[in-house]
C-alpha cells in the first residue's frame, strides 16, 4: 500500500520538472518506416504544396481538436507565415487499419513578413531545435530500496513537432509536449501561437518581432 501511495508522488515530481529545451522528435518529419498511419496522414495533409526544404514548420497535435500547421516559408529572399488547419481532426477521420481517411476540408491563411523577421525566426528555431535533448533519467525509489525508471504516461495535452533549417544547413527537429507554465518552452509555445495569429491577421508583425526579441535576449544570456 505504501508503494502505491509513493508512486503517484514520485511521478508528480518527475513531470513537474520545467521543460527548457526541445526533445528529439523521433523521426516525425523524416518519413520513417516506423511512423504510424496517423503521423503519415498528418504530414501528407499539412505539407502538401510546400517546398521540399522547410524553413520553419511546427505541426501542432492537440488531443481533441483539429491538427494545424504554423510555418515560415522562404521564397528566394521573400518570407511568408502560413497557418493551415482542418474542419475535422485527422485522428478521428482516419481508419488506421485501412489507411483510408474520411473527407476533410482544409483552411489556410498566408501573410508576407519582412526578410529580417523571416531570417531571425529561421535562425532562432534552428538553434533551439539543434539543442534538442532527452530529459535526465529519473528514478522512483521504493521504501524497500528498489529503484525503477520513472516512465512517461500518456495524458491529454498538445504536442508541438518542429523542424527548422537555415540557408546552407541541414534540417534540425524537436518536439515539445504541453510544457509547464513559466518554463522556457512555454514561452516558445507562446511565440509559435503568436506566429499563427499573425498569419491569420489577428496580430501584427510588430508584436511578433517584439516577442521574438525577448526570447533572443533570453537565449543570449545563456
Amino acid at each position: 500500500m505504501k508503494n502505491m501511495l509513493l508512486l503517484p508522488l514520485c511521478l508528480i515530481s518527475y513531470f513537474s520538472v520545467a521543460q527548457d529545451y526541445f526533445q528529439p522528435s523521433g523521426g516525425f518529419f523524416e518519413g520513417s518506416r516506423h511512423a504510424t498511419p496517423y503521423h503519415k496522414a498528418v504530414r501528407d495533409s499539412l505539407f502538401i504544396g510546400l517546398r521540399n526544404t522547410p524553413t520553419v514548420r511546427v505541426v501542432v497535435l492537440p488531443s481533441f481538436s483539429p491538427e494545424y500547421l504554423i510555418a515560415v516559408e522562404r521564397y528566394l529572399t521573400a518570407y511568408q507565415l502560413i497557418f493551415r488547419t482542418f474542419d475535422k481532426s485527422i485522428r478521428t477521420s482516419l481508419d488506421e487499419k485501412t489507411g483510408v481517411m474520411k473527407p476533410i476540408k482544409r483552411a489556410e491563411w498566408r501573410r508576407d513578413i519582412s526578410r529580417d523577421l523571416g531570417e531571425r525566426l529561421a535562425e532562432f528555431f534552428f538553434l533551439t531545435t539543434s539543442e534538442a535533448r532527452y530529459p535526465p533519467v529519473e528514478y522512483i525509489t521504493f521504501p524497500d530500496g528498489r529503484k525503477v525508471i520513472a516512465r512517461s504516461i500518456g495524458v491529454d495535452g498538445t504536442t508541438y513537432q518542429c523542424v527548422a533549417s537555415v540557408v546552407g544547413s541541414d534540417v534540425r527537429s524537436g518536439k515539445i509536449y504541453s510544457p509547464r507554465e513559466g518554463s522556457k518552452m512555454a514561452r516558445l509555445v507562446g511565440l509559435i501561437e503568436l506566429m499563427g495569429m499573425v498569419a491569420k491577421e489577428n496580430a501584427q508583425e510588430a508584436e511578433l518581432t517584439v516577442a521574438l526579441g525577448k526570447l533572443e535576449q533570453e537565449r543570449n544570456k545563456k
